[in-house]
């Protein structure tokens, strides 16, 4: 769809003095995508998405689809209705499922989750070889549950999208895993820049042996979680094993991670064989994401009480044109055919092909489009407004509350990467640049924003970088991240140095205490000999070369290269911030 007035986008105005009953709209998600026409009530607990929210879910989808495929998940689709009989093998059947029964009176249960019918799926292939493991199968669709109070609009609703994926190990391998997926998530929230934590959780009706919630901090979440203020982690006690101060905060739980152990293998007879010795249960684990109830956490976390905000990668559209007012001055210059021509040329830049809507209703001033459009959230806002009259004429860019007066030129120069700031704010920790730069990052995904920006800046000027020369170092990471440079993925090492340090994985704070006492005391070794035994120079000027060499050493010895919301050497006992490092040589 290109233009707004044919989309299907039925607006719903509720008066500004209005009294809405808590049983209709209860929180501010719920409230702007009923407004500005992404979704519709068909009866208590169930809702339609329309075009734009569809457009966002699928955009949120191919996200998660690619994370989880990153990990190992091969994607399967399983029947929504599962044999009610299986989840009596596993002591499953609650009130909160949803059962048919039909013409044959066979029953089955509209399935909120498959981990029966996946045990069921491996014992009926099995058994299967050791060699075969691990498999980690995935899906993504629509589950149901009978909900006792559906509430929240799509964050509690009665049906739901969601990812469900299932490993399938030995115990040795199920940790392993767990874990690869667990990063998995962490990069597809960093990817949406949500602040999600992963909070221990027990491990309830589902059984195994571990589990994690998801957890994202907003005023409508029914959770509730305890972060602390020194390392972030989050926690559902009121304390801290670091000794940080912690804030108690209201969450949405947006994911949810287990390792299941045997319970469903051993009732439902799934098997592998080993390589001597009678067949054992396959070790199960499970990974869910709820992807409309994320959709609809991101703008809860996100939105302010009368706009959405939506994570820049889900947005329906990345940007919006809004031409002038028909009959105005502003049309004389940007009139349909211009405004056509300046859509043609949007929508063909790399960042934004199909990512382009047109406001092509024209009988509307320009003010209430803008409006409307902040209102919807779109990223981008390309306005033809007063500044079209100038020479040359000038365009409006309206993103994350800036405004710029731009040429066309300007303009697709910057969205095609020059200003980034205007479009993406990332945290550069570190940017020293002659010959060479290093950055410091807190994320793959940041790191790799933070290159692939360098790289299009370099080009500007007409540098190249030498991808022999360019490192990269993780510190308190578990998988290698895999970073590219113009298509190179780049070398990982355990070391390297810069500007005189030498920075390693190695996160051991006695180490690197060792490594700077011993730098310092060379340094003070170095100025005693060629300074203070020094017989030509004057007793005042070995003072001075002192104060202006001793503070400098002591600061190198306290500074550290690990960063976070700790600074220095106070760190928390324990906690390892990931801290990913590229340096150019």
């Amino acid at each position: 769809m290109r233009f707004v007035s044919q989309l299907f986008q039925p607006l719903l105005t509720i008066p500004k003095n209005a009294k809405i009953k808590n049983t209709e709209i209860t929180c501010k998600s719920q409230k702007l995508l009923l407004e500005c026409g992404l979704i519709r009530p068909t009866s208590p607990g169930f809702f339609a998405l329309l075009p734009l929210a569809r457009r966002a879910l699928d955009k949120l989808e191919a996200l998660v689809k690619r994370h989880i495929e990153a990990a190992g998940g091969q994607r399967v689709s399983l029947p929504a209705l599962t044999a009610a009989g299986l989840w009596e093998k596993t002591g499953r059947i609650t009130e909160e499922l949803l059962k048919v029964q039909d013409r044959h009176g066979k029953k089955f249960v509209l399935a909120p989750t498959h981990e029966e019918a996946i045990a069921d799926l491996l014992s009926d292939v099995g058994p299967l070889s050791y060699k075969q493991l691990p498999l980690l199968l995935y899906q993504i669709s629509d589950k149901y549950r009978d909900e006792l109070r559906p509430k929240h609009g799509v964050l509690r609703a009665r049906s739901f999208r969601m990812l469900d994926a299932y490993g399938a190990h030995t115990q040795e391998q199920a940790t392993e895993v767990y874990q690869r997926v667990g990063e998995q998530y962490r990069r597809l929230f960093d990817t949406l820049r949500l602040d999600v934590h992963k909070v221990p959780a027990p491990c309830g009706e589902m059984g195994g042996s571990e589990s994690h919630e998801w957890q994202l901090p907003a005023a409508a979440g029914e959770d509730r979680v305890s972060i602390c203020a020194v390392c972030r982690q989050a926690t559902v006690e009121e304390k801290c094993q670091c000794g940080g101060s912690t804030e108690a905060v209201n969450s949405i739980e947006v994911g949810h991670t287990f390792i299941l152990g045997t319970k469903y293998s051993e009732a439902l007879g799934a098997n592998y064989v080993v390589p001597s010795g009678p067949p054992q249960p396959i070790v199960m684990s499970c990974y869910g994401i709820g992807i409309t109830r994320l959709l609809a956490a991101s703008l809860e976390a996100l939105s302010t009480d009368t706009a959405l905000r939506w994570p820049e990668p889900i947005a329906p559209y990345r940007a919006i044109l809004i031409g002038p007012k028909e009959g105005s001055k502003e049309w004389s210059v940007y009139n349909s055919e211009q405004m056509l021509g300046l859509f043609d040329k949007l929508s063909s830049l790399p960042g934004l092909r199909g990512d382009v809507i047109y406001d092509d209703r024209h009988q509307m001033t320009v003010g209430k489009r803008i409006l409307m459009a902040d209102k919807m959230g779109y990223p981008l806002v390309i306005v033809c407004g007063k500044g079209v009259l100038e020479t040359p004429p000038r365009l409006e860019l309206h993103s994350q509350g800036e405004t710029q007066l731009l040429t066309l030129g300007q303009l697709m120069w910057v969205l095609q990467g020059g200003m980034r700031k205007l479009l993406i704010k990332c945290k550069i920790n570190i940017l020293l640049y002659a010959d060479d730069a290093a950055f410091v990052a807190t994320s793959e995904s940041e790191l790799q924003l933070m290159m692939d920006q360098f790289s299009k800046a370099c080009s500007l000027f007409a540098m190249s970088i030498n991808t022999k020369k360019t490192v990269v170092l993780a510190q308190g990471v578990s998988l290698v991240p895999q970073i590219l440079l113009n298509g190179t993925q780049l070398e990982v090492v355990d070391r390297f140095c810069y500007l005189g340090s030498t920075i390693t994985d190695n996160l051991s704070l006695d180490a690197e205490v060792d490594i700077r006492i011993g730098k310092a005391a060379t340094t003070f070794g170095k100025l005693r000999a060629r300074v203070w035994q020094n017989r030509l120079l004057t007793t005042k000027t070995k003072v001075l070369v002192f104060q202006a060499s001793v503070l400098s050493v002591l600061l190198y010895g306290a500074e550290t290269w690990t960063t976070g919301d700790c600074v220095g050497w106070g760190m928390c006992t324990g906690w390892n911030p990931p801290v990913y490092h590229a340096v150019f040589l």
